[in-house]
C-alpha cells in the first residue's frame, strides 16, 4: 500500500512515533528466525486516517487477540526475543491508550503462521478533502 504524500493526522507526533516504533518492533520481533516481510501503508477515510502495519510473522493465537491490548498481557519470555524491552506487555497498552486519547482506535487481525496486521486510525487534519 503506497501511502498518498498529502495524508496528515491531528496528532502530537511523538506519541504516534511511539506507537508506530512499537508495532514495527512487535513485527520483527515476529519474525525474528524465520524471516518474512513487513510492510506499512495508509491511506484516507474521509474523516479518519488508517495507518497498517502489516507482517508475516508467527502470528498470534486466537485466545490472544482478546487480550493483547491489555497492561502487563505478554506471551513472551526475555529468552524469546533478544531486545532488552521486551516481553514487558506494556507496549501495545500504551498503544491502545494513545490512539484512545486522540480520539482514534487500533485493531488487530491474526493468523498464526500467516501474520498480523494492526490498523491505527487517527482523525483526518482535513476531512473531506479526498
Amino acid at each position: 500500500m503506497e501511502v498518498p504524500a498529502e495524508l496528515e493526522v491531528c496528532c502530537v507526533r511523538v506519541q504516534i512515533e511511539q506507537v508506530l516504533m512499537n508495532l514495527i518492533l512487535n513485527a520483527r520481533d515476529a519474525m525474528l528466525g524465520r524471516g518474512g516481510l513487513l510492510s506499512i501503508g495508509a491511506r484516507d477515510l474521509d474523516d479518519m486516517i488508517e495507518i497498517e502495519v502489516t507482517d508475516t510473522g508467527e502470528g498470534i493465537a486466537r485466545e490472544n487477540l482478546e487480550n493483547i491490548f491489555e497492561m502487563f498481557f505478554t506471551t513472551r519470555t526475555r529468552e524469546d526475543v533478544p531486545s532488552e524491552n521486551s516481553g514487558a506487555g506494556l507496549g501495545l497498552a500504551f498503544c491502545k491508550e494513545i490512539a484512545d486519547a486522540h480520539n482514534g482506535t487500533i485493531l488487530v487481525e491474526s493468523e498464526p503462521g500467516r501474520g498480523s496486521t494492526l490498523r491505527v486510525t487517527l482523525p483526518n487534519a482535513h476531512p473531506g478533502t479526498s
